[in-house]
């Protein structure tokens, strides 16, 4: 079973080496989900069983769960974003609940809202890792 990392609460330094090892380290794309509300643990959740399953699809993803998202922030604003997405905001991370990085380049690929992704979980899901398969390239010269 492929279970979910989870950072940190209260050690920046450990979060940071942590987050910054498995993403530059791991050849999979990430699902980082945000916080520790109950939308945030649900998520974390539902992403861990499509991990599991038996769907080739999700056998390239891996779910990092960074309970205290102020930790890692800085890390977060220094990576390459989709140029078709509002570029990240410190006060806009709480609105946020999943953010996938892409597998190579280590970009920002797509968000999904809190009040978005209770609805249709599984879809919201998807697109994240979709759209960190089509935004895994070198984004430093858009």
């Amino acid at each position: 079973m492929i279970l979910p990392l989870t950072l940190s609460e209260n050690d920046p330094d450990e979060a940071q080496h942590v987050f910054i090892d498995f993403i530059k380290n791991e050849p999979v794309t990430v699902l980082l989900v945000l916080g520790s509300s109950d939308i945030a643990i649900r998520a974390v959740e539902k992403c861990t069983v499509l991990i599991n399953s038996s769907d080739i699809f999700y056998k390239g993803v891996r779910v990092v769960h960074a309970p205290n998202i102020s930790l890692i922030k800085d890390i977060l604003f220094s990576l390459k974003i989709n140029p078709r997405l509002k570029p990240l905001q410190l006060e806009g991370l709480d609105a946020l609940v999943m953010i996938s990085i892409t597998n190579v380049f280590d970009n920002v690929a797509d968000y999904v809202a809190v009040s978005k992704l209770d609805n249709r979980s599984v879809y919201y899901i998807d697109r994240l890792i979709f759209r960190a398969m089509a935004y895994d390239k070198d984004l430093t010269a858009l």
